[in-house]
């Protein structure tokens, strides 16, 4: 939903029992947001939990070597690095798998 704008309201009445199985369904769900997830329910009739823990153990990886790589960049003047066209082309390398990986999350986001 690009169009972020919504200039109608939509209002209903329950009682406290259906108030509570929205909490426990929102809770199964681990969502904390009851606008967000009765919008989820009402337009898709379901709501999709993603588990990125490869994703995100990806990234944490990904955080740790580029920070090396920078470091060791950083560390050492150009002329003293050794072999400084693998650690710039290594540099690169992770750059491109960043890019991707930011890719992976743009889709995966759209589900």
């Amino acid at each position: 939903m690009s169009n972020r704008y919504r200039d109608l309201r939509f209002t209903f009445r329950l009682n406290q029992e259906e108030r509570q199985q929205i909490e426990q369904r929102m809770a199964d769900a681990e969502m904390t947001n009851m606008r967000a997830y009765l919008l989820q329910m009402a337009l898709n009739g379901y709501v999709l939990k993603v588990e990125l823990v490869a994703v995100r153990e990806m990234v944490q990886l990904l955080t740790r070597v580029t920070a090396e790589v920078e470091e060791i960049i950083h560390k050492y003047p150009a002329n003293a690095m050794p072999e400084g066209d693998t650690l710039k082309e290594l540099q690169h390398r992770l750059d491109v798998i960043w890019l991707q990986t930011k890719n992976i999350l743009l889709e995966v986001a759209k589900l």
